[in-house]
């Protein structure tokens, strides 16, 4: 696994969920064009899911990590 990628993929979706809180993760994740059933659908949709379940937020941002 690409650890940079996945940090930088569910920081995205995290980042997606709070700012656009009326759309589903899953819709949220294809408009990013994310394939249903890839690692990185899976990863910004665990990203966002942190967020709107848990409240989790991060301190780095996904524009901070090159992947």
């Amino acid at each position: 696994m690409n650890t940079e990628l996945f940090s930088k993929t569910y920081l995205l979706g995290n980042e997606d969920a709070k700012a656009f809180p009326g759309e589903g993760l899953y819709q949220l994740a294809e408009a990013r064009g994310y394939a249903r059933g890839s690692n990185e659908f899976e990863w910004f949709v665990g990203g966002g899911a942190a967020y709107r379940f848990n409240g989790h937020t991060f301190d780095t941002k996904s524009e901070d990590i090159a992947a």
